[in-house]
């Protein structure tokens, strides 16, 4: 949530005078959430235009036998924690446009000054235990655009942080899914069937024709094994000596799919143009008399072989 849209620290807090820790967040409805949190469910379960269909839907999904406001109401009284399964539900039921619809931005402000433990998931259809701003920030940028991998990141964070059935199947799956989708055009561009299987040696095979923005083989073969671990680890591949993998790990999984393909997003891998086999040579060629020429001046290792490729070749010789 941005700066602008958080909800003030209340004076007592600020000046330690709290008489309870306001940082303390709490997975169920206490008593001072119940009232605005219905109030936000019931202008959107009742709403004007489709004031049937949606209560009737959540009604069946919570296995409730009336879908009337009195029936809601009743319902919640006698257990508040079920107005997060109805904000749950409204989110996937309505049509909100995205986190920063205004409705969803007040709904969040409330669960935040609240002290809930849930917070809107990035793609606005879902509550998920709240995690921290930057990791959210970190999302947006793996998730911009509508591609697969997009999809795939969504999938992955909600599977691993929301409120009904997390699951680590599910999140370490799309997890992996989405590290292919973003690594393949680069990697593999002409594999019909692409896996992280297939990339990471492809990656190591031959650092060289791979480029980072550090610059260097060695950043090449330090992603590599990083993907190695989320790869191996994982249970279908016998990670974790055949037990499954916890939720925790899962986690891990997800967070560094979303560090990987963000970076990817901002053109952090690039594959280099080839060489072929006659302009190959022709380099070594021209690198072997350069370094006896430095050689014979006394200053072969004052420059390195690596910048004196770059600058030939950024000034077309």
């Amino acid at each position: 949530m941005s700066s602008e849209n958080r909800p003030f620290t209340p004076l007592r807090a600020r000046h330690g005078m709290a008489p309870r820790d306001y940082a303390t967040r709490t997975k169920d409805v206490e008593s001072h959430l119940h009232e605005p949190l219905w109030d936000w469910c019931a202008q959107h379960l009742f709403d004007i235009y489709d004031s049937i269909l949606r209560p009737r839907l959540l009604s069946l999904v919570l296995r409730m036998d009336k879908c009337s406001q009195s029936a809601f109401g009743n319902a919640t009284t006698k257990d508040p924690n079920l107005l997060l399964d109805m904000v749950d539900g409204l989110l996937q039921l309505g049509e909100f446009n995205g986190r920063d619809d205004p409705e969803i931005v007040w709904l969040e402000q409330m669960l935040d000054a609240g002290g809930s433990a849930w917070q809107v998931a990035p793609d606005g259809k879902s509550l998920i235990e709240r995690t921290l701003d930057a990791e959210h920030a970190a999302v947006k940028l793996a998730a911009q655009g509508d591609d697969q991998v997009a999809a795939d990141i969504h999938a992955a964070w909600s599977a691993a942080w929301r409120r009904e059935e997390p699951s680590a199947v599910e999140a370490y799956a799309a997890a992996v899914k989405a590290v292919e989708g973003m690594l393949a055009p680069i990697v593999t561009p002409d594999d019909p069937k692409p896996s992280l299987g297939k990339i990471i040696p492809a990656l190591r095979d031959k650092p060289e024709k791979w480029d980072t923005r550090f610059r260097g083989a060695e950043t090449v073969d330090a992603l590599a094994d990083m993907l190695d671990e989320v790869w191996r680890s994982q249970h279908r591949h016998g990670g974790g000596a055949g037990l499954p993998n916890t939720l925790d790990e899962a986690r891990d999984a997800v967070s560094i799919a979303v560090a990987v393909v963000g970076l990817c997003r901002r053109g952090f891998l690039e594959r280099l143009d080839e060489l072929t086999s006659d302009e190959e040579a022709a380099d070594r060629a021209w690198a072997a008399e350069l370094r006896r020429e430095l050689d014979e001046d006394g200053a072969g290792d004052a420059i390195p072989i690596e910048k004196l490729f770059a600058d030939q070749r950024a000034s077309g010789e």
